[in-house]
């Protein structure tokens, strides 16, 4: 929406044949090949293009700050009669000591026009933006809203003008749509699952203005089939219609005490229908209806062992706030994931019991460079006929609490083995720092306590917690992140920890 644009590109062009030697080089083309049309498209968007000689700099060189910060400059002054250029375009420019006009502390809306629409629902588009004609709204009214609509996943860009129309204003709302459809592909390394590939499919629009369809197929250490379908055909505001369905093949460690004695080849069939609500880009809420079909089989057989298989129709509901920074060693923010289910048998379940889950986990920057991370969980579960794989998990790093919730409930607990800890309630304290070397290298020091148990109590007696603690080095590549994790914890093991690619 800018009127004037001074862009500064400070991307690598792509590589001649000649000079793709290695592996490395060919998969550093591959991705650059993705964003090289979008460039070549920003640049043309730019009234003055500044472009700093930096193609002999890596993601990795740290120790060119001072070449680089003189490439920019010298850039910056070989761009300098074009910027004056422009300056000398814009007219007379108003004195500093001359009074600014001061910004209304409310608009009266006349109406809202919306731009650049051509496959969404323009009154989706107007539910979810929340303005009506003839109200009198705050600026932060209308930021709101136009965080809402950018949060629908369905437009690139979201921008508002204000035009006055007599007494009132005119808003109208710009949106660039999200037209294109992607194939993607990935890959992660990490100590316990191994090598995994994900394969990822977004299609918009093609099944009902409005919609998305997201396809993930994970293959490697364990398996996955997601599919999930998103459509706004609701008119109440920023509602939405989602339904899942997905499929699970992976294994569960069984542990007794600090030995792991088996493991069980779990695997899962579940569909899903929720209705939810985006507030912002930060939050929103869901209620839904999931029916889950499960099957362990023991890979050893013993006593305390055996095949389990369960059908179950589920009600849940599910909550989410998340100001964090960045997704992968964030320096500030908060997030917070809350979970309730409820199954009842005469609904077609084979027991009636509830499960409730809570993570909160806080990022506060102390200082330049410095943070505080501070994080808790909590579960719960009610009823005699609580499934098997309904028990909440702790131990390891980045390890689901809840069995078929990986994304959300993640929980890293130092010092313990993965899955190392199953129980029907969970209690979870976690207290760390976080201090950056330089742009690209994290060091994490991190303390954890916790259990699960049978029975909840509000018991804090030392003896009845596990306790670890973990240093753990990250560091931003091209391929993704880089983590390198050493624990120790009171089952007297000292554990080791590698993930090399982003997390899924």
């Amino acid at each position: 929406g800018a009127d004037l644009v001074v862009g500064v590109d400070v991307g690598t062009p792509l590589a001649n044949r000649d000079e793709l030697k290695t592996f490395v080089q060919i998969l550093g083309q591959a991705i650059g090949f993705i964003g090289a049309e979008s460039t070549a498209r920003q640049r043309g968007m730019c009234d003055v293009l500044i472009a700093p000689d930096v193609n002999d700099v890596t993601a990795l060189d740290f120790k060119k700050m001072r070449e680089i910060i003189a490439a920019g400059e010298a850039a910056a002054r070989q761009a300098l009669p074009q910027l004056q250029d422009l300056v000398a375009g814009l007219g007379e420019i108003v004195p500093r000591d001359e009074p600014r006009p001061v910004a209304p502390d409310s608009f009266l809306v006349w109406d809202v026009v919306i731009d650049g629409l051509a496959e969404v629902d323009p009154e989706i588009v107007r539910s979810v933006f929340g303005i009506d004609p003839r109200s009198r709204v705050s600026l932060a009214d209308i930021e709101a809203g136009v965080a809402r609509t950018y949060s629908t996943g369905m437009f690139e860009r979201v921008t508002f003008r204000a035009e006055p129309v007599s007494d009132a204003t005119r808003l109208r709302l710009a949106v660039i749509e999200k037209t294109d459809d992607y194939f993607r592909f990935g890959l992660r390394y990490n100590t316990e699952d191994r090598l995994l590939a994900i394969f990822n499919v977004l299609y918009k629009n093609h099944l009902g203005v409005s919609s998305m369809l997201n396809v993930d197929a994970v293959v490697g250490g364990r398996s996955e089939l997601v599919g999930e379908y998103l459509i706004h055909p609701l008119p109440e505001r920023s509602l939405t219609l989602a339904t899942r369905v997905g499929y699970f093949d992976d294994e569960d460690e069984v542990y007794s005490g600090r030995d792991r004695i088996a493991k069980y080849d779990q695997s899962a069939l579940f569909a899903e229908v929720n209705v939810g609500s985006t507030i912002s880009n930060r939050s929103g809420f869901g209620i839904g209806l999931r029916g889950e079909w499960v099957s362990l089989d023991p890979d050893v057989v013993a006593d305390d062992l055996y095949s389990y298989q369960e059908n179950m129709l589920i009600l849940v509901g599910t909550g989410a706030f998340d100001t964090l920074d960045r997704s992968y060693f964030p320096r500030s923010g908060v997030s917070l994931f809350t979970r309730h289910e409820y199954s009842e048998g005469s609904l077609g379940s084979e027991g009636t019991f509830s499960r409730h889950f809570a993570d909160l986990k806080f990022v506060i920057p102390l200082r330049h460079r410095v943070s505080l991370i501070c994080e808790t969980a909590a579960g719960t579960t009610t009823g005699d006929d609580v499934p098997t794989h309904f028990n909440f998990i702790l131990g390891g790093v980045d390890t689901p609490a809840l069995l078929f919730e990986r994304k959300m409930t993640a929980i890293s607990f130092y010092g313990l083995h993965r899955q190392q800890r199953v129980g029907t309630h969970l209690q979870f304290a976690q207290l760390g720092a976080q201090y950056e070397i330089g742009s690209q290298v994290v060091l994490q020091l991190m303390a954890n306590a916790g259990n699960t148990f049978d029975e909840w109590e509000l018991d804090f007696s030392e003896d009845r917690f596990e306790t670890g603690i973990g240093i753990t080095v990250g560091v931003y590549t091209p391929l993704g992140p880089i983590q390198l994790t050493g624990m120790y914890g009171s089952a007297d093991q000292y554990l080791g920890y590698l993930n090399i690619g982003m997390k899924f």
